[in-house]
């Protein structure tokens, strides 16, 4: 846990300094509602959520592109997972204002402790940012979130272990709010 939050502040000074420039930090908090679950045992989603906060550096390449990359914490609950994703981001602006946006990102998250869990990351997306000074805006967002999660896990009966490994795949719709600057 100690990697995580100091790397993610390690990201947000080295491109504090960029701010309002082509290069400039971003910090997503999200929540979301699980679809579906399945994989090795399938889960009733009716309870499940997810709470995220995620830090990211984009790169404008053009107007209508910026692309980038990030890391965050996302909690899963019923059941509960921890992850550290690393990924990859991208925007498209189809407009000249650069309000709307799609989004997408692509990543992985490795096991940075006994406490999170590993797997991939894809999310795909609609967003509205607006400005409120020159170097300060909000994005708003909706996405979809599937998140994979593998674990080896081991059990003792009678006296003895069994390893039990898992891959599940969860399927989620996620609501989110940003600030950009």
């Amino acid at each position: 846990m100690k990697f995580a939050i100091s790397f993610i502040a390690i990201l947000l000074y080295a491109t504090s300094a960029f701010a309002g420039h082509k290069l400039h930090p971003e910090i997503d908090i999200t929540g979301a509602f699980g679809l579906k679950e399945h994989g090795t045992y399938d889960i009733d989603e009716s309870q499940s959520s997810t709470g995220s906060l995620r830090v990211k550096v984009m790169y404008d390449i053009n107007p209508k592109i910026s692309t980038g990359i990030g890391c965050g914490l996302d909690g899963y609950h019923f059941p509960d997972y921890n992850t550290f994703p690393v990924f990859a981001s991208a925007s498209y602006f189809p407009f000249k204002k650069r309000k709307f946006h799609v989004m997408s990102d692509l990543g992985y998250s490795p096991k940075i402790s006994e406490n999170f869990e590993k797997g991939m990351l894809f999310d795909l997306g609609v967003g509205y940012r607006t400005f409120f000074r020159e170097y300060f805006g909000m994005n708003f967002f909706i996405y979809y979130n599937l998140k994979q999660f593998k674990k080896n896990e081991t059990l003792m009966f009678d006296d003895k272990p069994y390893t039990y490994k898992y891959n599940q795949k969860r399927h989620s719709i996620a609501f989110g709010l940003g600030f950009v600057f």
